[in-house]
């Protein structure tokens, strides 16, 4: 995606032209915006086709749900953006298949929220090459985080009457539990912590 690296080049060279950030602070703002524009375009396009499908309303629950566990879990990503983009559609599209067609009773809910919990005390957080997690404290400060988001997801899962919503969060909270098991990096043939392989 061409444009995305031209608006990002542009935007870039903005802040470095009307700031006194260093290279290496420079080098982290480009990364960051790269990765916001590339987000923002990927849920334009996922939405669009939510509301094609006339799903929009399932689709954005079953995409805050997975992005709100994965900020603190993190986890496995796809080599280029438009793998990327596939995966995501097939996911969201996933999530959101299986809760209008297979709604999970209280009893298969529990079952799976704990498989999904025990994921993430052993896996997470997992992080990337690009993003290697270093420090010890703060991957435990991200576990910490992470299982906190998972036990609020409780009260939804367990209280609502709506199966196919609870269902929706389910089913995201139990996708990106999976993206950060040692399985799902070498699916993607990408290696697993990273924070290890990092010398100082």
């Amino acid at each position: 995606m061409d444009y995305i690296e031209k608006l990002c080049n542009y935007i870039t060279i903005f802040v470095k032209d009307n700031s006194s950030l260093s290279s290496k602070d420079i080098e982290i703002v480009q990364y960051g915006i790269h990765i916001i524009l590339i987000n923002v375009i990927k849920f334009i396009a996922l939405l669009i086709a939510a509301i094609a499908l006339e799903v929009e309303g399932y689709f954005i629950i079953a995409f805050i749900s997975f992005s709100a566990i994965r900020c603190f879990a993190n986890g496995v990503h796809a080599s280029n953006t438009y793998i990327c983009t596939l995966v995501n559609f097939l996911l969201f599209f996933g999530i959101v298949y299986f809760a209008l067609m297979f709604p999970l009773s209280r009893t298969e809910a529990l079952v799976i929220y704990v498989s999904a919990f025990l994921l993430l005390i052993k896996y997470s957080p997992a992080d990337t090459a690009e993003r290697p997690l270093t420090s010890a404290a703060h991957r435990k400060i991200l576990k910490k985080q992470a299982l906190m988001v998972a036990a609020i997801y409780l009260i939804p899962i367990f209280i609502l009457n709506s199966r196919g919503v609870a269902s929706l969060i389910l089913y995201a909270l139990f996708a990106q539990s999976l993206l950060i098991t040692p399985l799902a990096y070498k699916i993607f043939r990408k290696e697993y912590r990273n924070y290890e392989k990092v010398r100082f």
